[in-house]
């Protein structure tokens, strides 16, 4: 009999034990406030609760401002968009296609991009970014035909964002940013450039290790 219910009880441990992530995670969440009616408030919970952080890219015109840099291991791009627009609880803003690689979802303050990783194609670099964060520091071209022009403007909150952006790109020193896979934890951005909103800085983006 003793043998048994040692058996039993080991049986409940492994099963204890077996629990994924995901769920472990969504416990955690849940205790947090980050969770309601089962989902997420925001992407940027969801990816808290769901993937390894690797990197923090900082602004270069506000360090408040930030590019928050996942990694979800072995999966690809329409994968990771399909399992956060089906666990965020507000809609997007808007939903690109995907091509060249990448999909980019805008919702409520935040723009997410999914990029395949250059150093392991089998899975997806997730960016969870401010809107103050692109519309600073991202390189037009990189939503080129992916929005029309005029949703970025009225996102970002800028009048003729493409053009006014181009322009701060092509005069600056550091250039602009195009991901974190195209172009890295040493992005430094448009230094000394004024955000479009006004004010200006020098603080360098994040480097290798800085979100680790």
């Amino acid at each position: 009999m003793k043998k048994i219910c040692s058996l039993v009880v080991l049986l409940l441990l492994l099963s204890a034990c077996g629990v994924d992530r995901g769920m472990s995670s969504i416990e955690s969440e849940l205790s947090s406030g980050s969770l309601e009616g089962g989902l997420f408030h925001t992407p940027l919970d969801l990816a808290h609760a769901t993937y390894p952080l690797i990197d923090v890219v900082k602004s270069s015109s506000d360090q408040h401002d930030t590019s928050m840099v996942f990694k979800a291991e072995g999966e690809s791009i329409d994968t990771v968009a399909q399992f956060i627009q089906g666990h965020v609880a507000i809609e997007p803003v808007e939903v690109s296609e995907t091509k060249d690689k990448k999909k980019i979802i805008i919702y409520e303050d935040h723009f997410v991009t999914m990029t395949e990783d250059p150093e392991d194609p089998a899975s997806t670099l997730v960016e969870v970014a401010t809107y103050g964060f692109v519309r600073d520091n991202y390189q037009p071209n990189f939503f080129s035909g992916f929005f029309l022009w005029y949703l970025l403007d009225d996102v970002l909150d800028v009048d003729d964002w493409n053009k006014k952006q181009k322009k701060r790109c092509d005069s600056s020193t550091g250039g602009c940013y195009g991901s974190y896979g195209g172009s890295g934890g040493g992005y430094k951005g448009p230094i000394g450039q004024p955000s479009l909103r006004g004010g200006s800085s020098s603080v360098r983006g994040g480097g290798p290790g800085t979100g680790k």
